[in-house]
């Protein structure tokens, strides 16, 4: 960033640079898991010193965009054809509505 930009000093102070951090964090852990609510309990928890409810609408913006993005890619991946809207609600690929058996013996 040029230092003539007198209106992007508020980018280069050390509190921006804890607010993108967490946004950051918030953003990784919700792409990684399917889940901004708990990115966003996580910054909270570890990314982050001090807390605001701007820093709160930041972190969730970011987490459910990353979110949206990566369902995004998994549609692209599958087909259109193969995409169906229950499998959001999987988690790694088990539904936990099919019956699962074991023999033993």
């Amino acid at each position: 960033i040029p230092s003539s930009d007198a209106h992007l000093d508020t980018l280069r102070t050390d509190r921006s640079r804890r607010d993108f951090a967490a946004i950051g964090t918030a953003a990784g852990v919700s792409a990684a898991f399917y889940a901004p609510i708990g990115g966003v309990l996580f910054a909270m928890e570890e990314g982050s010193s001090f807390w605001s409810v701007l820093l709160t609408l930041r972190c969730f913006s970011a987490a459910c965009i990353c979110v949206m993005v990566s369902y995004l890619f998994l549609l692209f991946k599958t087909g259109l054809g193969h995409f169906n809207v229950l499998d959001l609600a999987k988690f790694n690929g088990v539904d936990g509505h099919q019956e699962i058996s074991a023999t033993f013996g």
